[in-house]
């Protein structure tokens, strides 16, 4: 038997859940959404029509382009109400086409 421990090669272990920060439901998520600049202005609707079908009262907002000008940020804030609510939304945004990315 070969002890990884010593060449440096220590296995990864998974997460531990209990150490993830606690998060008080419902609550106020605010977020960044990195979209594609070339198909950012369909992607915006898409997002704000989500985002409202999810919380009437949610927010979007322009948060600015890159410096080459490739991507746009938005800035977007929704009421959240438990962790199954937190991850359908996220999930639900990185779908949308011309999403690259959720901060």
């Amino acid at each position: 038997m070969t002890d990884h421990r010593s060449s440096g090669n220590v296995p990864a272990s998974e997460p531990d859940p209990a150490a993830a920060p606690a998060i008080e439901f419902p609550t106020d998520w605010e977020f960044r959404i990195i979209l594609e600049h070339d198909r950012a202005a369909a992607a915006r609707e898409a997002c704000l029509a989500l985002l409202l079908e999810h919380d009437p009262a949610a927010e979007l907002t322009d948060g600015g382009a890159s410096s080459g000008g490739k991507y746009l940020a938005l800035r977007g804030k929704a009421v959240v109400f438990d962790r199954d609510d937190l991850n359908s939304l996220s999930d639900g945004l990185r779908r949308i086409d011309g999403v690259k990315m959720l901060i």
